[in-house]
């Protein structure tokens, strides 16, 4: 979901981001980039390949989804992208002297990638550090990964708007906390972490994420954005009140993965790194970041909002949460100025189903803060967009 809440208001995490999203604007970087796909576009070596085949299911729905405004942005170039693109073609961008073919898939052949910096929302002045936070004595000192089993307590959104990404952190890291532990390792030199995700794709019967077989491999560096006027506190994921980094580690990979994107996906999501997890996300993104977790299908359970149908809602998601399957639920979007919706939720937020029992349905708020009290299924269809993500095996 687009313009998620960014961490609790009197949080410090939230220091840079109270303004509403600025309007965009074209940088250096942005102007390069637009070049090159121009660039591309209007050479002759577009071709068919032999091997292609059809449009992929993962462009397919990307496309039929694209965000119109990046018709705004450029509408003389897109138009041409995207028609390229669902013809089935592939293209040889060049940027300065690097020329790289591209065919039109989910993800390209991608082995590894060493992740330093990502780009930073235009809305912050963070700084990379060594994230910092006290020890059991008080002591400041460099945060550990973990302490511990990963949790789901561990998990505290920051100013980033990507509370779609943190509910699902917080949801697999309740519920399997192994495949977090799987997922993000020291790796012994003391200045980075290795990551593994597992690469996702659609599958054309059931509409899931579904793992392919083969992984995404990152060597992220430990410095995470910081608030320049309190060094080593990090201002997305929230890793000094909890006292471990890996959540922050985990949304720096994410961060690195539209890295591993087809041109295809690439052109139908403009913004790259922590700019792109800025922009939200819903049951849909939820879902890849579920099986590129676990390694495991994921896909949209919907429920039936109209009333009467209660009953059959409360016993979809009583038989997910028995599985022990992670659950994410968003709400609609609030009309308040204030972003509430009744019965203690947020509007246009991403919230964990963590328990559901008599009627009724507990949500964890990836605030860390701010929990709603449990709420009787009527109540939470009438707040929640009616789709859930969670894993489909």
């Amino acid at each position: 979901m687009g313009g998620e809440l960014r961490g609790p208001p009197d949080s410090p995490q939230r220091r840079f981001s109270d303004e509403a999203a600025r309007p965009w604007r074209l940088t250096d970087e942005d102007r390069e980039a637009l070049d090159a796909v121009r660039r591309a576009t209007t050479d002759e070596d577009f071709r068919q390949t032999p091997d292609q085949g059809e449009l992929t299911a993962e462009d397919d729905l990307l496309l039929a989804d694209y965000d119109p405004g990046l018709a705004m942005r450029d509408p003389a170039y897109l138009p041409e992208v995207l028609e390229r693109v669902r013809r089935g073609l592939t293209v040889d961008i060049i940027v300065g002297s690097e020329s790289r073919h591209r065919p039109t898939t989910a993800y390209d052949a991608f082995e590894h990638s060493y992740v330093d910096t990502l780009r930073l929302p235009r809305d912050t002045d963070a700084r990379y550090d060594r994230a910092r936070s006290p020890d059991a004595t008080g002591t400041i000192r460099e945060t550990p990964t973990y302490n511990g089993m990963p949790a789901r307590g561990d998990v505290r959104q920051g100013q980033l708007g990507d509370c779609w990404l943190m509910a699902a952190l917080s949801a697999v890291a309740g519920r399997a906390p192994g495949a977090i532990a799987n997922a993000l390792s020291d790796s012994g030199d003391g200045a980075t972490w290795n990551v593994s995700l597992h690469q996702a794709r659609i599958d054309r019967a059931t509409a899931d994420w579904v793992p392919n077989g083969e992984t995404i491999g990152f060597t992220v560096r430990r410095e995470l954005p910081t608030d320049p006027g309190e060094p080593g506190q990090a201002v997305f994921a929230n890793t000094y009140d909890t006292g471990v980094s890996w959540v922050g580690g985990l949304e720096k990979a994410f961060g690195a993965v539209d890295r591993t994107w087809s041109l295809g996906r690439q052109a139908v999501v403009w913004d790259r790194g922590y700019q792109r997890l800025d922009r939200g996300g819903g049951a849909w993104e939820q879902a890849e970041a579920l099986c590129q977790l676990t390694g495991r299908p994921a896909g949209i359970v919907t429920l039936d909002p109209q009333p009467g149908a209660e009953a059959l809602s409360e016993n979809i998601l009583t038989a997910l949460h028995r599985a022990g399957k992670p659950i994410i639920i968003s709400t609609q979007e609030s009309p308040r100025e204030d972003g509430k919706l009744p019965n203690g939720l947020f509007g246009s937020h991403a919230y964990e189903i963590v328990d559901v029992a008599h009627g009724r349905v507990a949500l964890r708020n990836p605030w860390g803060s701010d929990h709603p009290p449990p709420v009787t299924v009527r109540r939470l269809l009438d707040s929640a967009q009616p789709y859930v993500a969670t894993l489909t095996d």
